[in-house]
């Protein structure tokens, strides 16, 4: 072989390795933005915790039933249950038609983080009508108002809006301010 062969041939040959390696590292930085945004977004899927199986497994979902756990950034609610009670006819003031409803329900932390919570997140979803949980019946004791949850702890208490009790009702979580992130549904009766 010529000189010029040999020099016409190396240059091919180092053509060729810089294409392939351009190639790789663009693949690779593909792969890694990817991984980065899947990781980011699956945090803020709403998931429900599977506790039928030997060890807590969680699988995507929004709409939730009485006694199953949602978790949403390692925060997990739980609506233990619901019951509707009338209010005291001299001191309460329901709307015509409508009853008390109470929602019981258990938050707990297993993030690393501080959690804040506050019965403004929770609304009562009455046939597409929301209105807080907020109210305070007489007769009503260990309300969910608002706090911190350090990491580990839990809490328990009662939600409170009204009602009519021959309607479909939700009770809805939103606190992250993006609509489509976050926003967890119980289903309190059947549809």
């Amino acid at each position: 072989m010529s000189r010029k062969n040999i020099k016409t041939r190396s240059k091919n040959k180092s053509f060729y390795q810089s294409i392939w390696i351009t190639t790789l590292i663009i693949v690779i930085v593909v792969i890694i933005g990817f991984w980065q945004v899947y990781t980011r977004y699956s945090g803020d899927l709403v998931k429900k915790v599977d506790t039928t199986s030997s060890k807590n497994t969680l699988k995507p979902q929004s709409i939730f039933k009485v006694g199953e756990t949602a978790e949403y950034k390692d925060i997990q609610f739980k609506v233990n249950d619901f019951s509707f009670i009338d209010g005291y006819p001299k001191i309460d003031k329901l709307a015509a038609g409508n009853q008390f409803v109470v929602v019981n329900m258990t938050i707990t932390n297993n993030s690393n983080k501080k959690f804040d919570y506050d019965s403004y997140f929770f609304h009562l979803d009455d046939n597409g009508k929301q209105t807080d949980t907020t109210e305070s019946p007489y007769n009503v004791t260990a309300s969910l108002d608002s706090g911190t949850l350090r990491q580990g702890e839990s809490t328990t208490g009662n939600l409170v809006g009204q009602a009519n009790t021959n309607h479909q009702l939700r009770l809805i979580y939103q606190q992250d301010t993006n609509l489509n992130k976050g926003r967890i549904t119980f289903k309190l009766n059947q549809e």
